[in-house]
């Protein structure tokens, strides 16, 4: 991400909860929904906006989810991660994890 053009703000901490993710906000950026912008899509149809924002150059997979995502306790399919199985170098793998190499897609 381009760091010069991100404003960050520390979350007051009367707003804390158990469920937070950061004590900070990051003004602008949907960071989970971009996520699952780009898991739900072929790598060709991500938006270039979420390309150029992340550049992915890895695609870290839990086995567990067996191609998919999880959020808020389900399992989500991926076409992109079926896209990476089919047109991607597995660079790491263990009995719970992958490790693929997706390259510059942006």
């Amino acid at each position: 991400m381009n760091k010069s053009g991100l404003a960050i703000f520390q979350i007051p901490v009367s707003d804390l909860t158990l469920e937070s993710d950061s004590p900070f906000f990051l003004e602008g950026v949907q960071v989970e929904a971009d996520w699952a912008t780009l898991l739900d899509h072929l790598p060709q149809n991500v938006p270039s906006r979420i390309l150029q924002t992340y550049n992915p150059q890895f695609l870290a997979e839990n086995k567990q989810a067996a191609g998919g995502y999880f959020a808020y306790g389900r399992t989500y399919p991926s076409a992109f991660i079926a896209s990476v199985h089919a047109g991607s170098y597995r660079i790491f793998d263990t009995a719970g994890e992958s490790l693929w190499y997706i390259g510059g897609l942006g």
